[in-house]
Formats: structure tokens, C-alpha cells, sequence
């Protein structure tokens, strides 16, 4: 990193940097330090851990951008730090403007179950989503490059079979 002249890492660089996957305190003092670290979807992580690492940068001279959207999911463990942070931080910005998604009616979707509990998100969405994009159009247009993500193995593996079948 240094050789290279880097001089901001993000956050997932700066914590996957020498393979080490448990990070402490203690294991970090051995890491060089960037003097800015770039940390985005903060949100997703728990205030609890925020608190351990934004400290330890903090005091050690390190400028801290934070990157978060408060409608996303909440951490799986943990409270959402996005008031906590809010409060704590020396400047604080919030826009409402989507600019990756080209598509109005998930735009729409989007706005509509921003804050919004996880239960009410999920219903939305598959309220909404086969209106969008059916999934005859998807396995048409669909091609084995393309990236399947699915949050169960099962369902994941039923329909990559079903692609491939279907791939033309």
C-alpha cells in the first residue's frame, strides 16, 4: 500500500488488507494507516462495531468518510448506528436522489419503503417487482455471466438449474 502511494483505502480494503479476518484492536495496531478511510453502507453495520473501530481511527489522526443510507437494512446483529452517527460527525449530508437506477418504477419503489421496517419492505417489494420485470423477460434476457444472488442456497441452486435449462 505505501510503495504504491495510496492514500485513502476504503473500508472493506482497509479491513481485507494481509487476509486477516478477525479484526481487534490490538491486531489492527499492526496495520499501516491510511490517512483517510472510506467506509461505505455503514448503516449495515452495528453501532457497537462502529463504535470499536471509528474511535480507534479517530484517535489516531485518521479522517473518516462515511457513506450510509438509513432505509437499509438494519445489521443483522445490532441497532442502526444512523442517528448515533449523526449526532457524532463533523459534517452530515443526506440526498434523496437515485442515480443508478434507470428504471422510474423502481425508482417509485424505492422511495416508497425508505425507512420502512424490513416485514414492510419485503411486502412491497414482491408486491412490486413482478410488475416490473417478469420472470419470463429476466430468463430470456438472461445470460451465465450474469450474477444470480439469492440469500438461500436452495432456491438459488432450483433456479440456476432452471436458467441453464432454458439459456439459449
Amino acid at each position: 500500500m505505501r510503495s504504491r502511494g495510496v492514500d485513502a483505502q476504503t473500508y472493506h480494503s482497509f479491513f481485507r488488507w494481509s487476509g486477516q479476518k478477525d479484526w481487534t484492536p490490538d491486531r489492527i495496531r499492526r496495520k499501516h494507516k491510511p490517512p483517510v478511510v472510506i467506509w461505505d453502507e455503514v448503516c449495515t453495520v452495528s453501532r457497537a462495531v462502529l463504535e470499536i473501530f471509528l474511535d480507534w481511527l479517530v484517535q489516531r489522526g485518521v479522517q473518516v468518510v462515511c457513506f450510509g443510507d438509513q432505509g437499509q437494512p438494519r445489521p443483522i446483529a445490532g441497532a442502526s448506528p444512523h442517528a448515533w452517527l449523526k449526532e457524532r460527525c463533523d459534517y452530515y449530508e443526506e440526498t434523496t436522489v437515485d442515480h443508478r437506477s434507470r428504471c422510474e418504477k423502481l425508482s417509485a419503489l424505492k422511495r416508497a419503503i425508505r425507512l420502512q421496517s424490513n416485514k414492510i419492505q419485503c411486502k412491497e417489494m414482491r408486491k412490486a417487482l413482478p410488475r416490473c420485470r417478469g420472470w419470463a423477460n429476466f430468463v430470456d434476457v438472461w445470460h451465465p455471466r450474469d450474477l444470480l444472488l439469492v440469500t438461500r442456497k436452495a432456491p438459488r441452486d432450483r433456479a440456476q438449474k432452471f436458467l441453464f435449462v432454458h439459456h439459449k
